[in-house]
């Protein structure tokens, strides 16, 4: 905080009276690393009292400590697109290790090809940034009925969940705006 002539600034990377909250949020992302278990937090509030900005504060930190966090944020328009900010939160994921190196590229595409396997093309047709990484896939997925469809979506998706997000390298996934969801 700084004043300039008569006008007061603040600083757009500092938080402001959130110590308790960032502390609280912290201690849940490092109690993940300890009891290897996923965890949830809520954070409520009226709108416009900082709950995207102490959430993405959180985030530099976890980055910073070298983990992976992604984000995405629901719109209260966007809701004819399905799964639009799931997406763009993994499609996040995906860019940012795409920009970390050749090994965590590299054990990052092993690790969802050995959970996944040869359906990994159908996560790789919802997700671009995951196809990027994996290149083209070996094999095209094979085409199933609706419900199939959507009970094998959820399988993969979880699969791939599990092969990306680790104990010793958890995923910390922020979902701003639920009640647009």
């Amino acid at each position: 905080m700084s004043t300039y002539g008569s006008q007061l600034h603040f600083s757009h990377d500092k938080l402001y009276g959130r110590t308790d909250h960032l502390t609280a949020i912290m201690n849940v992302c490092h109690r993940m690393n300890s009891v290897r278990s996923p965890e949830v937090i809520l954070v409520s509030g009226f709108s416009g009292t900082g709950k995207t900005a102490l959430i993405k504060y959180a985030g530099k930190i976890l980055v910073k400590e070298g983990r992976y966090f992604t984000a995405g944020k629901f719109d209260q328009l966007g809701q004819a697109e399905p799964f639009s900010t799931i997406i763009d939160a993994f499609n996040g994921y995906f860019h940012t290790v795409m920009q970390s190196g050749k090994e965590i590229i590299s054990n990052t595409k092993a690790s969802l090809l050995r959970s996944i396997g040869s359906e990994v093309g159908v996560l790789a047709n919802i997700f671009p940034c995951l196809y990027e990484m994996i290149g083209t896939p070996v094999t095209d997925p094979a085409q199933v009925d609706l419900p199939e469809s959507q009970n094998r979506l959820k399988y993969l998706f979880g699969l791939m969940i599990r092969a990306i997000a680790t104990p010793s390298q958890p995923l910390f996934l922020f979902l701003d705006d639920l009640q647009w969801a």
